[in-house]
């Protein structure tokens, strides 16, 4: 396998093989994959069968996620006979549930690492849209009182004609919330690409403003049946900013046929998961780090 340096060029290429994935994680997006390919060094190689193999490192040490393409066991093998030849571990990451237990049936012996700070969090899209009963009241409490402050807001979606303003808006956002953490420093280059890039990269995106001035936006993609968000943010001088994107974006870009929203992971950074786990989601989606061990 001749592995080649994922770059935005390549996106029209794997945007269709990334469809063949079913366990709704982010990492499986369009979104998920090209912010975070230099973060993770990924590099891809796709077979004569259309077979998506995708390659990162992480820490210095390479690690594949598990193939996309219709034969997995026979595509795992293939990774592991690669790596047979080049002596190196078979270690594969962003495992699922459900490709763990593949895993376990190949192989004798596994170190098996979950990765808590990168698990997805998945929510049915009606409770986002609805925010009903008493288990959302919070939200539903900031969101009255941004409606009561700020009476004319609108929501609108992102296009060519107002691009130049949400980029304006994520500078001063920015300017405010300084990103020091190489993860932050990473997510802010790649927010910009995806501004800067918004036909390129094919995501819909909506914001929110108050007298001409943009106060939140979101960014995110549809796959089949989920509604990924790759991008939130919003000025928390607008008390209840975030509450509004979240459920005005969900209210405006989900179709009939979304049944979950996928609003990606916490990254280890306690506010952020205490603010996704107030959604109360449907479940976490579990990510492994999976070494094959020697029998």
């Amino acid at each position: 396998m001749n592995f080649t340096r994922l770059t935005l060029s390549d996106i029209e290429k794997v945007r269709p093989l990334l469809t063949k994935a079913t366990n709704r994680l982010c990492d499986n997006t369009v979104g998920g994959l090209f912010m975070w390919r230099d973060f993770f060094d990924s590099h891809y190689f796709i077979d004569e069968n259309q077979t998506l193999f995708i390659r990162h490192k992480v820490d210095g040490e390479y690690m594949f996620s598990i193939p996309l393409g219709k034969d997995i066991k026979k595509n795992i093998l293939k990774v592991d006979s690669m790596c047979k030849e080049k002596g190196v571990p078979l270690v594969f990451c962003i495992v699922s549930s459900d490709e763990l237990k593949i895993l376990q049936e190949m192989y004798g012996r596994l170190e098996i690492n979950p990765e808590r700070d990168w698990f997805d969090y998945l929510y049915e899209a009606r409770n986002i849209v609805s925010l009903s009963g008493r288990k959302y009241a919070g939200q539903r409490n900031h969101i009255n009182r941004f409606k009561r402050f700020y009476p004319g807001y609108s929501f609108n979606l992102i296009d060519g004609s107002n691009i130049k303003k949400i980029r304006d808006f994520l500078e001063e956002y920015y300017s405010k919330n300084i990103m020091e953490d190489a993860i932050g420093i990473e997510e802010k280059a790649k927010v910009f690409e995806v501004i800067d890039n918004y036909e390129r990269y094919g995501m819909v995106g909506g914001f929110i403003s108050v007298d001409d001035k943009v106060v939140s936006i979101s960014v995110g993609e549809i796959v089949y049946d989920t509604l990924f968000i790759h991008i939130e943010k919003a000025d928390t001088d607008y008390h209840g900013a975030y509450q509004m994107i979240v459920n005005e974006y969900a209210k405006n870009i989900s179709t009939p046929e979304t049944k979950y929203i996928n609003r990606e992971e916490d990254v280890g950074r306690e506010g952020l998961r205490i603010s996704k786990m107030s959604y109360h989601p449907l479940r976490l989606l579990e990510k492994y780090t999976v070494k094959v061990l020697p029998t």
